[in-house]
């Protein structure tokens, strides 16, 4: 009873620790397509640093389709390393969404929007039910880089709305969050990663200035 006990512990352990170097190596991986950016866009709007982390958020050079593109930038400006809880992540980690990420714009009139990222839809018999957590570790002086189209937001409050071409004002806002559990959960991993050292707040950046182009006429 005690080795299956350690072998249960162990087995847990070593998911948390390939977990941990699979976010690492995609944090990498994002800071390397992070410094290809550089010369490509602008300098990101950073705002205020908050507990060691500031946000930032530029244009980004589109892709062959033309549609206006974002670069949210998560910076590691602190003494400490910390994690970043960022959302929900499923199907064995083929799809994700970041929840905690807010894109603030404010058109030429003064009217303003809160959209949100869209998620991957969810097929549960294809991609199965089981929902983990979608988390970055943020060493000290590390970037965590975001790219999405505009079109890839949309409004929780009216979920058909279409954006308007036109200039705007965006920044965008995150939300850190420790992961909490259940009293009656007493999965390890579960309690091993509400241990961990979550980055917590509410951060935004500052503003950049981002054009939706009026579609060419047929």
């Amino acid at each position: 009873m005690f080795i299956q006990k350690v072998n249960v512990i162990t087995a847990a352990l070593a998911t948390i620790v390939i977990a941990g170097s699979v976010m690492g190596t995609a944090a990498a991986q994002e800071r390397e397509k992070g410094k290809g950016l550089e010369a490509k866009v602008e300098q990101p709007a950073w705002g205020k640093t908050l507990k060691g982390l500031r946000l930032g958020l530029c244009p980004t050079e589109p892709k062959g389709d033309g549609k206006p593109r974002l670069t949210i930038v998560f910076e590691n400006v602190g003494k400490e390393d910390f994690v970043l809880y960022l959302g929900d992540s499923y199907a064995q980690g083929k799809k994700h969404w970041l929840d905690t990420v807010r894109l603030h714009l404010t058109d030429v009139d003064g009217r303003k929007r809160a959209l949100i990222l869209k998620g991957h839809e969810r097929d549960d018999e294809r991609d199965g039910a089981l929902v983990t957590l979608l988390i970055t570790q943020l060493v000290t002086d590390g970037r965590y880089v975001i790219s999405r189209d505009l079109s890839d937001f949309y409004d929780p409050e009216d979920v058909d709305a279409v954006l308007p071409a036109g200039k705007y004002r965006a920044r965008v806002e995150f939300v850190g969050e420790p992961v909490t559990k259940s009293k009656d959960d007493t999965n390890l991993a579960s309690v091993i990663l509400k241990g961990m050292h979550y980055w917590t707040g509410s951060i935004q950046s500052d503003e950049c200035q981002v054009t939706l182009p009026a579609k060419p006429a047929r």
